[in-house]
């Protein structure tokens, strides 16, 4: 997993006030440190073991129907010359925890701009899904997005990275991670969430894009 450690401990440091690990029945503004929630009451966990996705096992289990594949825009990709639906899986703590104000994250898949999806990195099993389970299981919401991607032959980072000549992009990644943001902000009171603690992360490009302003 090509998340960068410290940049995540910096984000939650913002989105964290003091917190207990041993109570639920806390103010609006505490999350977890520690998993307060089972991932069965966070996902549909047939043919999963607690222990194992604990572990983080690879094993089957999916999101309820409502809270998967929710379009959050629309955008123009101009490789595909073709409009785009900008859709995101929704990761909530169970009906049990009551809290109105709980801080928000968005995760960013990675795949080098030409590939992955917010539940597959390239052709390799996905993170952000389990990021987002875990996130929810602390008392986050989360969200897991997909963004724009270029055509497997474009060169793509630009001068935001480390070669090649293209960083449109990276641009439009930092557009949709946005607009995501927004769209958290406009469902904060159905969501549960705090609009004003959303945090972002995520591995390799989706790392680079959240990273760059």
């Amino acid at each position: 997993m090509a998340f960068t450690f410290m940049r995540i401990v910096v984000a939650l440091a913002l989105l964290l006030p003091a917190a207990s690990t041993t109570a639920r029945e806390e103010s609006d503004e505490t999350c977890f440190v520690d998993p307060v929630w089972a991932p069965e009451e966070i996902v549909n966990t047939s043919g999963c073991s607690s222990a194992s996705i604990a572990s983080g096992a690879r094993c089957a289990w999916s999101l309820p129907p409502n809270r998967t594949d929710i379009q959050y825009g629309s955008a123009y990709n101009p490789t595909y010359k073709r409009q785009e639906a900008l859709l995101l899986d929704l990761f909530l703590p169970p009906p049990s925890d009551t809290r109105k104000k709980r801080p928000g994250f968005v995760l960013m898949h990675g795949g080098g701009f030409v590939g992955g999806s917010k539940s597959r990195h390239g052709s390799g099993p996905g993170v952000e899904a389990y990021m987002g389970a875990a996130f929810a299981q602390r008392g986050f919401v989360a969200v897991s997005i997909s963004y724009r991607l270029a055509k497997p032959d474009t060169k793509t980072y630009g001068k935001y990275g480390v070669s090649q000549t293209n960083d449109s992009y990276v641009i439009d990644g930092v557009h949709d991670l946005k607009a995501a943001i927004r769209f958290m902000r406009k469902n904060a009171e159905a969501w549960g969430v705090d609009p004003t603690r959303i945090g972002a992360c995520g591995e390799s490009a989706g790392e680079f894009t959240w990273y760059k302003p």
